[in-house]
This record gives C-alpha cells, sequence and structure tokens, in this order.
C-alpha cells in the first residue's frame, strides 16, 4: 500500500471518530435512515465519496479489529456491538492497526534502500578494484584487453576517499575508473 493510500486510511478513520462522536449518527438494522444516521459500512461509504477517499484498506483495517467470533462488520454493527463506544473503540482499534502497517513499510522501504545502497557500494568497489586486486584493470577472464595502466602509490592514495565522502568519494569527484574514461592526469 502507499503512503498517500495509507494517509487517506488513517484520514477515513478520523473522520469515521469524528462522525460517530456523540452517537447520535449510528444507527443499527438498517444502511442509513432520513435523519442521516448510518451503520458503519454506510458512514465508511458516504465519507468515502463525500471527501474522495481510497475504502477498501479502511475496510480490511475494520475487519481485523473487530473482536473475536464476529461474522463481519454487518453483524457486528446490527448484532454484537452494545453501543457506540464499542464501534469506536473498533475504529481506533483499526486506526492503530494501520498506523502500525504504515511504519512497518517506511521500516521495510528503509531497508530496501539501505540493501540497495550496499549492493551499489559493492558493485561500485568491484568496478574500481579489477578481478586481482589492482584499480584500473579489468577483472581477469575475458575481461578487457586495453585496461589502464595501475597508478603509483601517490596518484592512489590521492584516490582514496575520506570518511567524510564515505566509499563512493571517487565516483563523485568523477576520478573513479571506468571503461569509458581513462584516470586523470593530477599533473603531480
Amino acid at each position: 500500500m502507499s503512503a498517500v493510500d495509507m494517509n487517506e486510511t488513517v484520514q477515513l478513520f478520523d473522520l469515521l471518530l469524528e462522525f460517530f462522536a456523540d452517537g447520535a449518527h449510528w444507527i443499527r438494522g438498517r444502511y442509513r435512515d432520513d435523519h442521516g444516521r448510518h451503520c458503519l459500512i454506510a458512514a465508511v461509504d458516504a465519507l468515502r465519496r463525500r471527501h474522495r477517499l481510497a475504502s477498501e484498506a479502511a475496510v480490511d483495517f475494520l475487519q481485523q479489529a473487530l473482536p473475536r467470533r464476529t461474522l463481519g462488520l454487518v453483524y457486528f454493527n446490527d448484532h454484537c456491538c452494545r453501543d457506540v463506544g464499542e464501534l469506536r473503540s473498533v475504529i481506533v482499534k483499526a486506526r492503530t492497526l494501520a498506523l502500525g502497517e504504515a511504519d512497518r513499510e517506511r521500516a521495510a522501504a528503509a531497508a530496501e534502500r539501505w540493501l540497495l545502497a550496499e549492493i551499489e557500494k559493492e558493485r561500485a568497489a568491484k568496478t574500481a578494484v579489477g578481478g586481482d586486486g589492482v584499480v584500473g584493470r579489468a577483472p581477469s577472464g575475458g575481461g578487457r584487453q586495453d585496461a589502464d595502466p595501475p597508478l603509483d602509490a601517490d596518484a592512489e592514495a590521492r584516490l582514496e576517499p575520506t570518511p567524510a565522502l564515505g566509499a563512493n568519494a571517487r565516483d563523485a569527484a568523477g576520478l573513479s575508473h571506468s571503461r569509458d574514461h581513462r584516470p586523470l592526469d593530477l599533473g603531480v
């Protein structure tokens, strides 16, 4: 679920809590009536349409928040729910589940970004250091025949990344060896 969908889901729960704040808008046994009262499903539908929000995830979270042995949202609304306080507690629990899901998704996205960065660092390191461990040479076994000659020790020391710049300092400074570029003449 995208962050936008999750925000819309949480917003829909907030609107439901506001709609059912005093119990005057809640009805049992009917979808809605002429006095503006709605069952839980009708309120989700009406608020979704009025505010142009997605509701599929909200319904899923509401079903997860139901007490055990409940046969669904309609049955809960019409037969199991004792009062508006219990209805609101299910909405709060569903909202909490949605926020927890958002936290899990953010953590998973952060972990994915970190892993992709580590893979990219490893690829950059393999590109910068050929298969035989010498900077600038192609990996052995079918690599490029016209590889750049290794740099002398002073030039190599100037190319080492500083701790502040990190492992990709050579790439950021444009000093990396690649198949399309020759080593820079540092004039030293």
